[in-house]
């Protein structure tokens, strides 16, 4: 199969509108790929060169595309940027420059018989390429990327480079593309997503339902997988009997894979993560093949569990200290098991999975977090306040008899977490969003009223409006914009926003002096005027009550996981 085939269902796929008639394009794509094409279609499809489970990586950063891009395409940086500026997306940027002005093709023999000898790419060269580039030193990346791109049209050098960069935004989540390999081959949409979640590959998921053959899905260990997810509520549950009830934990949630000499933490976007090694360490003595489930908190010398603020100081970091590790200690608290000794027991009742989870004996550094069973409402609300005053976000409700759901979301487990607080703020300046909302001012800087009456910055907020109204606000902004700095619009403070966050932080990035933690937009407020917006005495009290967590400017420059 050409690896322009998979560009263009790529391409139909984002101008049809529909969950259906993306899945049905994308099924008949893959009902026409051949054995040796279909593995790689669906990965590409799914928006990756490899599979999950595949510890491999590109390693091709903005200096490697840029100094590739500009090989092919007769610009120089200047009008390359903005042009990048203009779609947010280098692989649309790299289409619409190549398709206007077309590079000579590659007529280097030696590089056409190394990837084959074909003329026009087809879908195992481009995983041939995408391995070559893995392999390469960064010196070698260039010159193969140009090399690849020289022999593509267009459309293909745009989705070739979509897929390196794993920005697809066509609308194609890998769940889409299971149920298109379901519905090309006539097999039951769970069945393929439990084969692809368990063996960490769509391609080998793809190629298993066309053999009927899901069944014989094979899990590997140090390949993350999909986390259970609960459901939100706004109060505690009237009935709470059928929930065994923990608290949750202000912490990065991860899983933990460990076996006699080797453990990995991965983190819930199932990226590994590096900045944990005391706990790595701690893991490979478990004595145990496992995969636990949990949270890594950062903890205070009584214990306790500390801010999230301190554990951010953590996060980003590829070689940790052993100053640091000291400054911020950190415990991994297990709340569930998935795998133990070889065997999958996730499918089992959350009853069976906790007394393998306690049998493991885990202390010190890998905990085990603590449950009850609650008897009301007023019980439930009550645990709640309690759960907040040990310096956590909330509560989980976890039926005793559920499974664990890879991968999924409902009402099997519930969690009672509310916004710490919210203010009233206006708007200071707002930049260029990405992918869907280039060209739309999507991501808005906001402050607060000074003492003195003039206004000092708190925050950024990217999410909360919909589309809609980020349109209608674009508009107004550019109506409103004083000064444009590139992509950031300096504005007149009309727009007051109502934001909510989970706390408060100091920072020295802010002109105020704090910070808001995770804030996200509650409210347009059209209803009322900045001169009534929040104070920084407002945001300094909220401070205090929010335990008073001090946070570096390197540590808020890193962004949450």
């Amino acid at each position: 199969m050409r690896f322009r085939d998979v560009a263009e269902a790529a391409e139909a796929v984002g101008n049809v509108r529909g969950t259906h008639a993306k899945r049905d394009v994308v099924a008949a794509l893959l009902v026409r790929a051949d054995d040796a094409s279909l593995p790689h279609a669906a990965r590409f499809l799914s928006g990756s060169p490899f599979a999950r489970a595949d510890d491999r990586v590109l390693q091709v950063g903005w200096a490697t595309l840029q100094r590739a891009a500009l090989a092919i395409v007769p610009f120089d940086e200047t009008v390359w940027h903005a042009c990048h500026r203009a779609t947010g997306d280098t692989g649309e940027t790299l289409g619409l420059l190549v398709g206007a002005y077309p590079p000579k093709r590659q007529s280097a023999q030696r590089t056409l018989v190394d990837l084959g000898g074909a003329e026009e790419m087809s879908v195992e060269e481009a995983a041939q390429t995408y391995a070559r580039l893995a392999a390469a030193t960064a010196a070698a990346k260039p010159k193969l990327l140009e090399d690849a791109w020289r022999r593509m049209s267009a459309i293909e050098v745009k989705y070739f480079t979509k897929v390196m960069t794993g920005g697809m935004r066509i609308g194609l989540a890998e769940s889409l593309v299971e149920e298109a390999i379901a519905k090309a081959f006539g097999r039951d949409v769970a069945a393929v997503r439990q084969a692809n979640m368990i063996s960490g590959d769509v391609g080998e998921t793809a190629l298993q339902a066309r053999r009927g053959r899901l069944g014989e899905a094979v899990f590997r260990m140090f390949h993350p997988l999909g986390f259970m997810l609960a459901n939100p509520l706004d109060e505690a549950p009237d009935d709470p009997t059928p929930y065994a009830v923990e608290d949750k934990l202000d912490g990065i949630r991860a899983q933990l894979h460990a076996t006699p000499g080797r453990a990995e933490v991965y983190t819930r976007t199932l990226e590994e993560a590096g900045e944990f090694p005391e706990i790595v360490d701690a893991a490979k003595r478990i004595g145990h093949e496992v995969v636990l489930d949990g949270e890594v908190i950062a903890v205070r010398a009584d214990g306790r569990v500390a801010p999230f603020a301190l554990l951010q100081r953590r996060l980003g970091r590829k070689l940790v200290s052993a100053a640091l590790r000291a400054e911020v200690p950190v415990r991994y608290v297990a709340y569930d098991v998935l795998f133990l000794d070889g065997e999958p027991i996730y499918r089992k009742p959350w009853t069976e999975r906790r007394a393998a989870l306690e049998s493991l004996g885990l202390s010190g550094l890998l905990g085990v977090s603590p449950w009850r069973r609650l008897a009301t409402k007023a019980e439930a609300e009550a645990a709640f306040e309690e759960s907040r005053a040990r310096g956590n976000e909330g509560l989980m409700f976890k039926r005793v008899e559920s499974p664990y759901e890879l991968g999924k979301r409902g009402n099997q487990w519930l969690k009672l977490k509310r916004a710490f607080a919210t203010l009233d703020v206006v708007v200071t300046a707002a930049e260029v969003g990405h992918g869907k909302r280039a060209g739309l001012l999507s991501d808005v800087t906001f402050a607060v009223r000074d003492e003195g009456g003039g206004l000092a910055n708190v925050g950024k907020a990217y999410t909360g409006l919909t589309d809609e109204e980020i349109r209608r606000m674009t508009a107004l902004l550019k109506q409103i914009t004083l000064e444009r700095y590139g992509s950031v619009h300096v504005v007149r403070p009309e727009i007051v926003l109502e934001v909510a966050f989970d706390s408060v932080t100091r920072s020295r990035r802010h002109k105020s002096g704090y910070a808001l933690r995770f804030p996200r937009i509650a409210r347009w407020r059209t209803d009322k005027p900045p001169s009534e917006i929040d104070t920084v005495a407002r945001v300094e009290e909220l401070w205090r009550l929010s335990g008073g967590a001090e946070t570096s400017e390197a540590s808020e420059a890193r962004s949450r996981r």
